[in-house]
C-alpha cells in the first residue's frame, strides 16, 4: 500500500435530497484528506442531483455520474456502487450511503489499520443507530464484535454495515463486485464470497459514524431483505468449497425462512389476520428449536370461547415488537 494512498468514496444515490448535503459535509470534514467522492445518481427526480453538481463544481475532489443505461435496467443500489467503483481510481474503497453520517476520523483510523496489517482485505467500524435526532443503539455490543476470520460468521448473518467498510480495491475485483440480482443483500453476498477466499478484517470497536433510520413499511422491506437473504445463501451453498460448512449453511437458511414467515404474518396482521397464526406455525416447524414461537402460535390460535381473545391479542402484539 502507498504511503498516502487515495480512498474512492462510494455514494450511490436516489431522491436523496432530504439528507445528502448532511452526508456529504461529514465526508469534507474527514481528518484523512486523501479521498475523491463519486456521487453515482440512479435517476433521481427531486433536488439531488443539483446539490451533487454544486458539490462536484466547488470541490474537484467531489464527482457526480449519471448511472449509464446498462445500470438502471438492474437493481439500482447494486448496480451504482458497481458503476461508481469502475469510475473510481483509489487503492481503497469506502462505501457510504447517501443519509448516513460519518464521524471525522473515520477515514483516518481505518487507512491507519490497513497500514498496520498489511494482511487485511477489509475494515470496518462500530456504529450508532439513529433516528435522525438521537443515537438510539450500537451495532456491535460487548461480547458480539465480528471476529478477524468470519467465515462462519457471515454464513449467518451480514456482519458488517455498508457504510462502515472500507475494502481494498483489489479483493473488490477479484470478487467481480456486488451481485446485481440480489437487491437488499447484495453487500452480505459479497463479504461472504470474499470470506470464502480468506478474507481478513479489522475492526473499529468505537462507533465511527451514525446509520440512519427511515420510518416507513419495516415489515415490507423485511420480507424483500428475506427473500433475497435466503437467495444468496443458497447460491453460496451450492458452490461453497468448504464442505464442512455445510450445515451451519442448512441452520442459517432454517433461521431466515422462520424470519419470512414471520415477516409475512407481520404484514397480514393488518390486511389477513386469519393467515396469521398458520404462518406462525410454519415459522416454528422452520425452526423447531424456537419454543417461544410455538408458543406465540397456540396463544394465536386459542378459541376464542375459551380466551382466546387475549391470547391472540398477545401474541399479536409479540409479533408487532419483533418487526
Amino acid at each position: 500500500m502507498t504511503a498516502n494512498p487515495l480512498v474512492s468514496i462510494i455514494i450511490p444515490a436516489f431522491n436523496s435530497a432530504p439528507h445528502i448535503e448532511e452526508t456529504l459535509q461529514s465526508v469534507r470534514a474527514q481528518t484523512y484528506p486523501h479521498f475523491e467522492v463519486i456521487i453515482m445518481d440512479g435517476g433521481s427526480t427531486d433536488a439531488t442531483v443539483a446539490i451533487a453538481q454544486a458539490w462536484a463544481g466547488g470541490d474537484p475532489r467531489f464527482k457526480w455520474f449519471r448511472q449509464s443505461d446498462r445500470a438502471t435496467c438492474t437493481p439500482r443500489v447494486s448496480a451504482a456502487r458497481n458503476e461508481a467503483v469502475d469510475a473510481s481510481t483509489g487503492e481503497l474503497l469506502a462505501f457510504l450511503d447517501a443519509d448516513d453520517i460519518w464521524f471525522p476520523e473515520k477515514l483516518a483510523r481505518q487507512v491507519e489499520l490497513f497500514r498496520q496489517h498489511p494482511a487485511v482485505g477489509l475494515t470496518f467500524t462500530n456504529y450508532y443507530y439513529w433516528d435522525g435526532v438521537r443515537d438510539l443503539d450500537l451495532r456491535y455490543g460487548p461480547g458480539n464484535f465480528p471476529p478477524n476470520q468470519p467465515r462462519t460468521r457471515l454464513i449467518y448473518s451480514c456482519l458488517y454495515g455498508m457504510s462502515s467498510v472500507m475494502a481494498r480495491r483489489e479483493i473488490f475485483r477479484q470478487a467481480n463486485g456486488f451481485d446485481e440480482s440480489i437487491p437488499a443483500a447484495e453487500d452480505w453476498d459479497l463479504w461472504l464470497r470474499l470470506a470464502e477466499n480468506g478474507l481478513e478484517t479489522r475492526g473499529i470497536t468505537e462507533p465511527m459514524l451514525r446509520y440512519r433510520l427511515h420510518p416507513g413499511n419495516a415489515s415490507k422491506q423485511t420480507i424483500r431483505t428475506g427473500e433475497n437473504a435466503i437467495r444468496l445463501l443458497e447460491k453460496n451453498r451450492d458452490g461453497w468449497r468448504f464442505l464442512a460448512d455445510r450445515g451451519d449453511f442448512e441452520r442459517a437458511l432454517q433461521n431466515e425462512r422462520c424470519k419470512l414467515e414471520l415477516a409475512r404474518a407481520r404484514q397480514w396482521l393488518d390486511t389477513d389476520p386469519a393467515r396469521v397464526a398458520p404462518a406462525m406455525w410454519r415459522a416454528w416447524r422452520l425452526n423447531p428449536g424456537q419454543f417461544k414461537w410455538l408458543w406465540r402460535w397456540a396463544c394465536a390460535a386459542w378459541p376464542p370461547a375459551l380466551g382466546g381473545g387475549l391470547t391472540r391479542a398477545y401474541a399479536h402484539r409479540k409479533l408487532r415488537a419483533k418487526f
